[in-house]
């Protein structure tokens, strides 16, 4: 059919009403499928036309049928779009939604054209009420609490200019970003740590995981789910599990671009690949590689390790951060360190009378780790010295 001189396809498979979309532009009809690498893109004219919509809208949610193999909802993400012709904010729209039981979670994830190649979500908690707000023809994910939630927007929720807080980082959670050599955003996770929340998957503090076509990382509940904020209590001895997915095969960065944990806390990132440790701190980044080799990818690669204060020998030496594992060791245990600046470092192995058995000089250093062979020393209790500079920790090792 024919609609104002524009050809209009007869395939049922129309965009419904409210239906969220991405929509790529590439030029001209047939520009850029000729094997070309390079070319210069012709302008692009996209129309629309209807009736628009006014006044209070009702935006029909499903969240499918429960899976019996993964224990996820088939279909509880749903892509919805701005239903006005004019910034809104959704925000306030998913606050609303959540605290009225429509949805699973407070939280909207909002898609970042500028994220990996092709880009990903954003998650944006909504476990308060913040507003934000999109900008016209934007579309987002929300998860539905049931076959029949609505989302409800009003014409109070117009608004007249976009929020640019994509990825502006809040004060109190521990936010891991993946990044490629270029400094290049490909994804990333928020760690809150709550102690009156749950380490399994909730509703106000925890937001899923929508899938990314480039690149997944995420944290796991204790009940198995994928997530993308995850608020737990801070338990010492705790892990947990990461998962990490690419298409690509290249070096890749983990950065703590935030990091608030609780007074004295220790956060560490496991490479079992490698096995390697790193102690997180503001700033701290972890470099590594995903490979052709099943193993650099998926969810047995990485974890986090939540390990108990420091014990200063000295008042005011906290921002001395030192993580021995395994602890008990029997043939050797591993030394990670992350100092406030670089300074001449060592670290010694004492027995309970203060006799020194092993000694390691370190040089310069700021962070970084050693392994203490351990097998010529008999099983007991000795103590770690650690110094850097003028601060110093001394923690407790057992020998099996």
């Amino acid at each position: 059919s024919t609609a104002a001189g524009v050809h209009v396809s007869a395939d049922s498979n129309l965009v419904h009403r409210f239906q969220g979309f991405r929509l790529f532009f590439r030029g001209s009809k047939g520009e850029g499928l000729t094997g070309s690498t390079t070319y210069t893109i012709d302008p692009v004219t996209v129309r629309q036309w209807g009736s628009v919509n006014q006044g209070t809208l009702d935006m029909k949610l499903q969240k499918g049928s429960l899976t019996s193999t993964t224990g996820a909802y088939l279909q509880d993400y749903n892509q919805k779009s701005n239903p006005y012709p004019s910034p809104v904010d959704i925000g306030t729209v998913v606050y609303n939604a959540y605290t009225s039981g429509q949805l699973a979670q407070a939280a909207v994830y909002v898609w970042n054209p500028y994220a990996a190649t092709a880009g990903g979500f954003v998650t944006v908690s909504e476990s308060t009420l913040t507003p934000y707000v999109i900008a016209a023809n934007s579309s987002y994910q929300v998860r539905a609490a049931n076959n029949n939630s609505v989302l409800i927007f009003n014409e109070s929720n117009k608004a007249t200019t976009p929020s640019i807080e994509l990825l502006k980082e809040t004060s109190d959670v521990v936010t891991l970003n993946v990044y490629d050599m270029d400094n290049h955003f490909w994804d990333g996770m928020k760690l809150k740590f709550n102690a009156d929340a749950k380490d399994v998957e909730e509703g106000r503090g925890d937001a899923g995981k929508p899938v990314n076509p480039d690149m997944n990382f995420y944290s796991w509940s204790a009940d198995h789910h994928p997530l993308s904020i995850d608020s737990r209590p801070f338990e010492e001895g705790k892990v947990i599990p990461l998962g990490i997915t690419s298409n690509y095969n290249q070096d890749f960065v983990i950065r703590a671009d935030n990091f608030s944990v609780p007074s004295g806390g220790v956060v560490y990132l496991h490479d079992k690949y490698l096995g390697k440790y790193t102690l997180l701190d503001q700033g701290v980044e972890y470099r590594f590689s995903i490979t052709k080799d099943a193993a650099t990818q998926g969810d047995n690669r990485f974890e986090l390790g939540l390990a108990p204060a420091n014990a200063p020998v000295a008042a005011g030496q906290s921002n001395l951060k030192v993580l021995m594992v395994p602890n008990p060791a029997s043939s050797g245990v591993t030394v990670t360190f992350n100092a406030p600046e670089s300074a001449k470092t060592t670290v010694r192995v004492l027995t309970v009378e203060g006799v020194c058995v092993v000694t390691q000089d370190l040089g310069i250093q700021q962070n970084g780790s050693i392994t203490l062979p351990l097998d010529n020393l008999a099983s007991g209790v000795y103590m770690v010295e650690f110094t850097s500079g003028d601060k110093k920790v001394v923690q407790r090792l057992v020998k099996e």
